[in-house]
């Protein structure tokens, strides 16, 4: 088993899009055309499977933002990925877990949803 995707409900689709274009550097790209579900955007990876599916607004059922702490990615290129950090504006976190030489960043989508991006056996002096 794996993580297939995870949906984020979006008040602002086209600022939510930029983020994870411009940010995360995921592609987007198909996404099919539902006649029951509100306007949204899929987001690939490099792989080229739809890890985030953006959704507008709608009703929610229960605390799910409040009951979810973070999505967490693995790459690579962390120098990269904190270079389009600060070209964006966006505040971050770097924590080392030296013990399993683990680089986490973290920081927070444009919908407060806490995002962690792995990178193994790479170090940064890039902090925050």
């Amino acid at each position: 088993m794996r993580l297939d995707h995870i949906t984020i409900r979006t008040g602002d689709l086209d600022r939510a899009r930029r983020f994870y274009r411009n940010v995360l550097a995921l592609e987007e790209g198909y996404r099919p055309p539902f006649s029951d579900f509100p306007p949204g955007a899929w987001f690939y990876n490099s792989q080229n499977d739809p890890v985030v599916h953006l959704s507008t607004s709608r009703e929610q059922t229960g605390g799910l933002l409040a009951a979810m702490d973070h999505i967490a990615f693995r790459t690579t290129d962390l120098e990269n990925t904190i270079a389009r950090l600060r070209e964006n504006g966006v505040d971050y976190k770097v924590e080392e877990v030296s013990e399993v030489k683990l680089t986490q960043v973290f920081f927070h989508d444009p919908d407060g949803v806490r995002i962690e991006v792995n990178f193994v056996d790479q170090e940064s002096e890039a902090e925050n």
